[in-house]
């Protein structure tokens, strides 16, 4: 097991940005004796997920013969379901983390899969809970959450909650992997797909003579939308400019 340094919260530096107060986080050693690390993101939208995997290549990075999962829930798993850095996915049912009979299910299987460190990267009282009655050695997760926080090791500010709102999404996110000593230059989120998919994906595309470069508009994700709510001028105008910007 991973000798784990006391509980801390990642603090930041003042960033250059006139609208953000808070910047790269410190970047911690890596842990000694890391072989399974798991990564929860079991809530949020397709969206976070992708923009979480750079998470994964750069936790791959530092800790290269580690096994790195992740559990996500079911809706979600084909988004990463085949990504080089992960090697097992988890799919938890919907609700099922915040169930009684569903939580001991889960809690078993994570305790029994006896992993050296977690990060949380969408934080609620059942997922910092798992990681903190599975015994998990380290736990990266979010820090100001009275009832939660205090179950993990290493504590991240969310950026967004501190004043920055020129940080990209995906840097948020990174700042858990360097709370867990992993980094990643250069981060762009990637969807692998297999074979299948792909020729699915080619086709649909083709059909609607979109072979060389295409934007996608994401307006929901899952909700019920209507044209009162969501009203389609803004996202046509929205997609008009964003192909006369990039061509």
């Amino acid at each position: 097991m991973p000798r784990i340094e006391p509980t801390r919260t990642v603090r930041t530096q003042p960033s250059p940005h006139p609208n953000a107060h808070v910047a790269l986080p410190r970047i911690y050693p890596p842990l000694p004796n890391v072989d399974r690390i798991l990564v929860v993101l079991a809530r949020g939208g397709m969206g976070d997920l992708l923009l979480a995997t750079p998470v994964f290549d750069a936790l791959k990075g530092c800790y290269p013969v580690a096994n790195v999962d992740v559990l996500v829930r079911s809706g979600a798993v084909e988004m990463v379901a085949h990504h080089p850095a992960l090697h097992d996915t988890l799919v938890v049912g919907e609700g099922e983390l915040d169930r009684r009979d569903g939580f001991a299910r889960w809690l078993q299987n994570v305790r029994d899969r006896q992993y050296d460190l977690s990060l949380v990267l969408w934080s609620c009282f059942s997922e910092a809970w798992l990681c903190w009655r599975a015994g998990i050695p380290g736990r990266v997760g979010q820090s100001a959450r009275l009832t939660y926080s205090w179950t993990y090791t290493r504590r991240v500010a969310v950026r967004s909650e501190h004043g920055d709102t020129s940080s990209h999404w995906v840097e948020c996110l990174l700042d858990y992997a360097r709370a867990a000593g992993a980094d990643l230059s250069n981060p762009a989120p990637r969807l692998y797909l297999d074979n299948a998919s792909r020729k699915s994906a080619t086709s649909f595309l083709s059909s609607r003579d979109c072979t060389t470069g295409y934007v996608v508009l994401h307006v929901g994700r899952g909700t019920q939308l209507s044209r009162d709510r969501i009203p389609i001028a803004p996202f046509s105008a929205m997609a008009d400019r964003l192909a006369t910007t990039f061509g």
